[in-house]
């Protein structure tokens, strides 16, 4: 069965690596993870949850697709509860299993944008001069230029000119997405 699905994910342009036991997957596990994970539910020595939760122990986020003949609707829910992403069940329905998979591609796709992002705010907020992290602070908790002035004893124009570093740094164009960044991101 292994076979056969590396097969026909071959040949729909996936390149795919396989294992004949959970033991040998958790070897060869290789730095960088795979876009997905196809586990099958019963295998010998280690089940698919087991796999499952030693993978999230060592902080692997790739998602995770159960392929399955007969579970029981608690391993369904022990997996969804780890963080499974979704099921094929077997027999395959070829059309179905390939959306499933590429669905999940997708969303590791997005996720690995999204952490790319953050990185690049968080980065981003590093370079902030002390000054221009306190009128950031004080512009998150919604005060008022002259209210931030008043607050750190400069000026009006000067509170305005850490403001537009703080917006062109973090690459904001409204305070409301600076607030929204900094909820996110916990700029504080």
């Amino acid at each position: 069965m292994r076979k056969a699905i590396s097969r026909v994910l071959n040949e729909h342009g996936y390149l795919v690596e396989e294992f004949s036991s959970g033991e040998s997957f958790l070897e060869n596990l290789r730095e960088r993870s795979p876009a997905v994970i196809l586990l099958d539910m019963e295998m010998p020595k280690i089940n698919g949850i087991e796999i499952q939760r030693r993978l999230i122990l060592r902080g692997i986020k790739t998602p995770i697709i159960f392929v399955s003949g007969h579970s029981h609707q608690q391993q369904i829910v022990d997996s969804m509860k780890y963080g499974a992403v979704d099921f094929i069940f077997k027999p395959f329905q070829l059309d179905n299993s390939l959306l499933v998979i590429s669905k999940a591609i997708q969303k590791d796709e997005k996720n690995y944008w999204l952490l790319q992002e953050e990185k690049e705010i968080v980065k981003a907020y590093k370079t902030l001069t002390k000054r221009e992290k306190e009128v950031c602070r004080f512009l998150i908790n919604g005060l008022l230029s002259k209210q931030i002035a008043k607050e750190l004893e400069i000026s009006n124009a000067t509170v305005k000119v850490h403001k537009g570093r703080v917006m062109e740094k973090l690459k904001v164009n409204s305070l409301q997405d600076l607030v929204k960044i900094a909820i996110k991101h916990a700029l504080h």
